[in-house]
């Protein structure tokens, strides 16, 4: 069957004010194109929905059954698009999110515990894992990620970068010399995936002096928590984040190496489907977490 809505929505009209003059009115529409709506209705349903005459217009029997039956789908219809209208004026529904745990457990809860205040009606799921995989799988609104990103299919807009230090326990520095800079290329390091990418390390000095390290990699993680608990118990020296470690240089838990030297820093992004238009859900949630962690983001927490 060929289904038009709008002869459907034509025939509704004509049917409530029982005129197809009255129907052309309210449809802004000409009277003839509302009468050419209602033929090519009856033709694809094969039967007479409306018997006329010059003075009256009668539903038939099918056109009676035809009226009670659309117009309760037509209500639904239009309660429904009512509610997407709402929802998208409004902050509601449900917002997906999807983001390493480390990063998820210490930098993004804190934020949506205050974000979900501002919005009581809107409720959020937070889930770990990759988020390039949740992301195509179409159950995601966002997904949050470390480090430069390849080829994506994504859109993409970074939140804040954070600076990285280079650490080890204070038993590890006793049980080995570190009197220069070079030992590093001579003791064990604790890698990590998303902060060591080609198995070099570039420092810098005064943005005038580089020097590129070459670590011994005798453990590895993809996990910065897993590298952050190796570290604590002296297996090597490791690459983390400056937010992770603010308690453990206060107390001697870890120290940092070589505060002299930088190490480059690690961005982090936000990603979302590729859309005309984004929901308002998600793209107050983005504005909220850049206004939250911003550029200057591992300088506050360093503090």
């Amino acid at each position: 069957m060929d289904f038009n809505y709008n002869r459907v929505i034509a025939y509704l009209k004509v049917a409530e004010f029982k005129s197809f003059s009255g129907a052309a009115v309210h449809l802004n529409i000409s009277t003839g194109m509302v009468s050419i709506h209602i033929k090519e209705l009856e033709r694809s349903l094969g039967t007479t929905l409306i018997s006329r005459t010059t003075r009256s217009l009668v539903l038939t029997e099918a056109g009676q059954r035809f009226y009670d039956d659309f117009i309760d789908i037509k209500q639904r219809i239009d309660c429904a698009l009512e509610t997407l209208k709402s929802e998208a004026e409004h902050v509601c529904g449900v917002l997906r999110i999807v983001s390493p745990r480390d990063v998820g457990s210490r930098l993004i809860v804190p934020i949506i515990a205050e974000f979900a205040n501002l919005y009581p009606q809107l409720k959020i799921v937070h889930d770990v894992g990759a988020p390039f995989s949740k992301l195509a799988k179409g159950k995601h609104d966002l997904a949050i990620c470390l480090g430069i990103l390849q080829d994506s299919s994504f859109r993409c807009r970074k939140i804040s970068e954070f600076r990285n230090y280079l650490i080890a326990s204070p038993e590890f520095i006793e049980r080995h010399s570190l009197k220069n800079i070079t030992c590093l290329n001579t003791l064990p390091w604790i890698a990590n995936e998303k902060l060591h990418k080609d198995g070099k390390i570039s420092l810098r000095k005064d943005q005038t002096e580089q020097l590129t390290i070459k670590p011994i990699i005798r453990y590895s993680s993809n996990s910065l928590t897993l590298t952050h608990q190796m570290a604590l118990f002296s297996l090597g020296i490791a690459i983390l984040p400056a937010w992770m470690l603010n308690d453990d240089i206060k107390t001697n838990k870890l120290v940092r190496l070589f505060p002299n030297y930088e190490l480059s820093t690690t961005p982090i992004n936000i990603l979302y489907p590729n859309c005309i238009r984004l929901p308002i859900k998600a793209r107050r949630f983005i504005d909220y977490l850049v206004a939250k962690l911003g550029t200057t983001h591992h300088e506050i927490q360093e503090q």
